[in-house]
């Protein structure tokens, strides 16, 4: 997943997405980053 993570990362940096879609990726990359530290404390 940590190349997903990085992959919606690069889209973020993108100048061509809309207020809606950033606030959308914005949200589900937050919700992956909190499932990833969540798997990382699990092992």
């Amino acid at each position: 997943m940590p190349a997903t993570l990085a992959a919606g990362e690069a889209c973020l940096r993108r100048d061509d997405l809309t207020a809606a879609t950033r606030r959308s990726l914005e949200d589900r990359l937050d919700d992956l980053r909190r499932a990833l530290r969540v798997r990382e404390g699990a092992k």
